[in-house]
C-alpha cells in the first residue's frame, strides 16, 4: 500500500479503486470489527518484491471489479521499481462491513493496514472513481504517511461548501433523475437509501443499472474488456458477496454524505516539492462532471491537472493512459498518451 522515498528500496503503491475492501479470513462466520487488519480480509501484492521495491503503492479500488492492479505494462513496473498492495476496503469482499464507516475511517484503516504489513514510513495512493474519496480522506487526515497520490476520475460530492451554489445546481440538474435522487437520498435521508436502491419500480442508480446514456463509445468498449477480465480472474461476484448495503449502499452514503472537511481547503502536502498529488479526468466522464473537477483544481493549484480530451469514465484501464499516470506520479513525467 504505498510507495518509499528511499530510491534504494521498492516503490510501495496503493491503489483505491472505485469500492472495494478485503484481509484474511478464517472464519466469515467469526468476522470482527475491532482493528483495520480484522475488516480487511484480502490484500493483493504485485510488482517488485517488498524487501526492495523503490516505489510502495497502494490502490483503492473499484466497486465491481476488486484488486485491479494489472493495468500498467510490466516493463515499466519493473523500471520504476513499483510494489503494489491492492485490497478490498471495508464492506467488499471478504472484508467485515463497518457500520460507522466515514471519510476518516478509511485514511485510519490504510494507516494502520500499512504498519501491521510493515510497508514502510511512507507510500504512494491512487484512488479510482469511488476510491477518490478515501484518497481525498488520505490528503486530509495522514499527509505526512504520503509519498505522492493520484486521483484518477475521483468522485464528486455536490455538497461541498466550496463549490459556488450555481454551479453545483446547474451541474447536479443536468444529471439523469434517477441519479438525482439517489445522490440526493443518500445525502439527506441516507437511512432510506437501502429501500431506494433495492425497489423494483422506479429506475435508481444509473450505473448499476447501465444505463446507456452514461457511458461513451469507448467506456462500453473498456467495460466489456473489464467483464472479460473479472470473469477471468474470478472477480465478477467477488466484490460484493457480502452484500450491496454494506458495501455499494455505505459508499454511496459516505462519499456523498456530510463530510468533516472540504477537500477545497486541505492544505499542499508537499510544499518543499517532496512529493505530488495529480487528478486525471476524462472530458467525456458522464460520471463524474469535468466542470466540478476544474472549479476544484482551481481552488487547489498544488494539484497537477490531466485532462483527456477524448476520455470517458474508464479512459485509465488502457495501458498507455495506467502508464502515462504511474509515470507521472513515480517520476515525475508528463503524460504522453493520446
Amino acid at each position: 500500500m504505498g510507495l518509499s522515498s528511499d530510491s534504494t528500496t521498492a516503490t510501495k503503491t496503493l491503489w483505491l479503486s472505485q469500492w472495494p475492501s478485503n484481509h484474511f479470513s478464517e472464519n466469515s462466520a467469526k468476522r470482527r470489527q475491532v482493528s483495520c487488519l480484522q475488516r480487511i480480509r484480502n490484500s493483493k501484492e504485485q510488482g517488485q518484491a517488498q524487501d526492495h521495491p523503490r516505489s510502495r503503492l497502494r490502490q483503492l479500488q473499484r466497486a465491481h471489479i476488486t484488486r485491479i492492479s494489472g493495468y500498467s505494462k510490466k516493463e515499466l513496473v519493473c523500471e520504476l521499481g513499483v510494489y503494489f498492495l491492492s485490497f478490498d476496503r471495508a464492506g467488499y469482499g471478504d472484508s467485515d462491513p463497518n457500520p460507522k464507516r466515514d471519510a476518516k475511517s478509511e485514511a485510519t484503516d490504510i494507516e494502520e493496514l500499512a504498519d501491521r504489513l510493515d510497508i514502510g514510513l511512507k507510500f504512494y495512493v491512487i484512488g479510482f472513481s469511488m476510491g477518490g474519496y478515501p484518497a481525498w480522506s488520505c490528503l486530509k487526515y495522514i499527509p505526512h504517511r504520503l509519498a505522492g497520490a493520484a486521483l484518477v476520475v475521483p468522485v464528486i460530492n455536490y455538497w461541498w461548501p466550496s463549490f459556488p451554489a450555481n454551479l453545483s445546481k446547474r451541474v447536479y440538474r443536468n444529471l439523469l433523475v434517477q441519479d438525482q435522487i439517489t445522490f440526493w437520498i443518500a445525502h439527506n435521508a441516507p437511512s432510506l437509501l437501502c429501500g431506494w436502491m433495492t425497489q423494483k419500480w422506479i429506475p435508481k442508480l444509473s450505473v448499476v443499472e447501465g444505463h446507456p446514456h452514461i457511458f461513451s463509445g469507448d467506456d462500453k468498449e473498456i467495460r466489456q474488456k473489464m467483464a472479460a477480465y473479472a470473469e477471468e480472474n474470478g472477480f465478477l461476484n467477488k466484490p460484493r458477496q457480502q452484500g450491496v448495503h454494506e458495501s455499494l449502499h455505505r459508499d454511496l452514503m459516505v462519499g456523498f454524505g456530510n463530510w468533516e472537511f472540504d477537500p477545497m481547503n486541505i492544505s499542499n502536502p508537499f510544499p518543499d516539492d517532496e512529493g505530488s498529488v495529480h487528478i486525471w479526468q476524462g472530458y467525456d466522464d458522464r460520471l463524474i462532471p469535468v466542470d466540478l473537477q476544474r472549479f476544484l483544481v482551481k481552488k487547489l493549484p498544488w494539484i497537477q491537472y490531466h485532462e483527456n480530451p477524448k476520455g470517458g469514465h474508464l479512459f485509465f484501464w488502457t495501458k498507455e493512459w495506467s502508464d502515462a499516470i504511474l509515470g507521472s506520479l513515480l517520476r515525475g513525467q508528463m503524460p504522453t498518451a493520446t
